[in-house]
């Protein structure tokens, strides 16, 4: 798919797959004849470890990737993905109880 299909399924912007791309973290194939990329099968799963890595807080780097890659679908599925889940319930609490205790300092 091109550019900007892959970057509205994934809810990125065309820089951000650009700059992934140039570092290396997304592989598309390259037409020889007019050069453009085609984001395949191969983009997509790696499109989706990137969101992951992401959505755990961690950055994205080669590291990290090959950290990832060693889980197939079912462990992201069964094992990450609820460990992102708890992560993100664990934040939304302290974020409830920061915002409490800054309306409490307010009022004095």
């Amino acid at each position: 798919m091109k550019i900007q299909e892959f970057a509205e399924k994934y809810g990125m912007e065309k820089r951000r797959i650009d700059y992934l791309t140039n570092l290396g973290f997304l592989h598309p194939e390259v037409d020889e004849h007019n050069g453009y990329r085609d984001y395949n099968q191969v983009c997509e799963e790696e499109a989706k470890r990137i969101i992951i890595i992401e959505a755990m807080g961690w950055s994205v780097t080669e590291r990290t990737i090959q950290k990832l890659s060693v889980y197939d679908e079912f462990e992201v599925e069964n094992v990450v993905l609820p460990l992102i889940e708890a992560e993100r319930k664990r934040l939304e609490e302290r974020t409830k109880k920061a915002i409490a205790f800054a309306n409490e300092m307010q009022r004095g």
